[in-house]
Parts: structure tokens; sequence; C-alpha cells
């Protein structure tokens, strides 16, 4: 199998093809397709999982620039090591209940007499 080190320029995942930035400056094109592995040491990633800027080994048999494998062998500088994880969702509030029943909310009545005044103490 050859293979071929570079950084990542550009993945397009519809057109099934990854572009790197070679030594000597020069661009290579690799296709891809449901058959390419990619994997970040242990884990398996998805080829939208690469970013600009990440060094990375693609493997590939003969002349065809079809990639068997895609290994990311580190990632873009100053980029997120891994995405976080979301937060814990909330608990649950408790209702508040009283012996007749769930409780309610206290009702005001509008007043329809004069407003009261109400005077300082002297």
């Amino acid at each position: 199998m050859n293979q071929i080190n570079g950084t990542v320029f550009s993945v397009d995942s519809d057109a099934g093809v990854i572009r790197l930035s070679v030594d000597g400056g020069y661009s290579v094109e690799f296709a891809f397709n449901t058959q390419t592995t990619v994997r970040d040491g242990p884990n398996s990633l998805s080829p939208d999982d690469l970013q600009y800027g990440d060094r990375v080994a693609v493997r590939y048999v003969g002349r065809e620039l079809v990639a068997k494998q895609i290994e990311r062998l580190a990632k873009a500088p100053g980029a997120p090591a891994a995405a976080p994880a979301p937060p814990p969702a909330p608990e649950p509030v408790p209702s508040v209940e009283t012996s007749s029943g769930p409780a309610a909310a206290p009702s005001v009545a509008p007043s329809t007499g004069p407003a009261a005044s109400v005077k300082p103490a002297s």
C-alpha cells in the first residue's frame, strides 16, 4: 500500500474528495468512498471530522488516487481536542401540593372603589 502524508486543504463529502498540501508545495487530490476508513488513533471518524490544517496520512493502492485509509496524525493548531460533552439535562422541578391538591396561584381582584390613601405617621 502507498502512503502520502500531508496537510488537509479541503474535504468535500458530497464529491467524495479530500485535497492535501504536501511537501514541496504540491496539492494532491484523493477520492474517498464508503470503503475508506478514517481514524484518529483508535477512534473512527467520518471524513467531515477532518479540518483544514489537520496532518493526515492517506493510504492508497496502485496508481488510482482512491484513499483506502485516512489517518489523522495531528489536529490543526488551535483546533479543539474534542467536542465538549453536552451538559446534563436539568432536574425536573417537583410540583407543590397542598392537602387539598396542587397549589394554585393567588388571584388578585381588581379594585372597584376609590384608591385608599396612606398618610405618613407623624
